[in-house]
């Protein structure tokens, strides 16, 4: 059980951290951005801790979908859908707290669009490698709290900044 997670921990580093390499290089899928100092020390431009933000994101929103439906279809869009709006709330912040920079000052659409295709397969991955559903409750008791801790502190930044 303990070696599917680790498993899918790794694919989203490496999505994770693929996904920003390429965004930051090249302006696809999320748009021309490049990231601060706020999230510590880089390679080729992108924070070393990105990947783990994916992975928790990922396995809080799998986990709340969880509660909705036991359709693996409409928990992996879903779940993706759920990443996205994590997005939503996180931008307007991470601009502020020097996480990350837009090209032109202005959040593209372009970008919510980029975190629905990189959630999605991630899900997807998610969906592939912890298929077994007794496995997939044991491994996840903290993902929704933690999620729900995630969007908790977002919501209030947007609130106070």
């Amino acid at each position: 059980d303990r070696s599917r997670l680790f498993v899918f921990f790794l694919a989203c580093l490496l999505i994770g951290f693929l996904a920003e390499l390429i965004g930051v290089q090249t302006g696809l899928p999320f748009g021309e951005y490049a990231y601060g100092e706020s999230l510590g020390p880089k390679w080729l431009g992108v924070p070393l801790v990105i990947g783990v933000n994916w992975f928790l994101v990922a396995v809080g929103s799998q986990a709340l979908l969880k509660l909705r439906t036991s359709d693996v279809r409409i928990r992996t869009i879903g779940a993706a859908l759920v990443m996205v709006g994590f997005d939503l709330l996180v931008e307007p912040v991470a601009i502020q707290i020097d996480f990350w920079h837009w090209s032109g000052g202005e959040i593209p659409l372009q970008n919510y669009a980029g975190w629905f295709l990189v959630g999605l397969i991630i899900q997807a991955v998610f969906a592939v490698v912890l298929k077994n559903e007794e496995a997939n409750d044991r491994l996840n008791p903290m993902a929704l709290p933690v999620l729900a801790v995630q969007l908790l502190f977002f919501a209030a930044l947007n609130l106070m900044l």
